[in-house]
């Protein structure tokens, strides 16, 4: 295994954001439809 500068450290870097972003899209997609499950129920 060798040991590059570049790779390990910006390719985990370059994850790690992706991940969060699509994290934080999942959940928004996740409380929209909460909140139009919430419309659709009758209370």
């Amino acid at each position: 295994m060798g040991c590059s500068p570049a790779t390990p450290g910006s390719g985990a870097r370059l994850a790690l954001r992706l991940g969060s972003s699509q994290r934080l899209k999942a959940k928004a997609k996740a409380k929209a439809k909460a909140k139009a499950e919430e419309r659709n129920t009758p209370t």
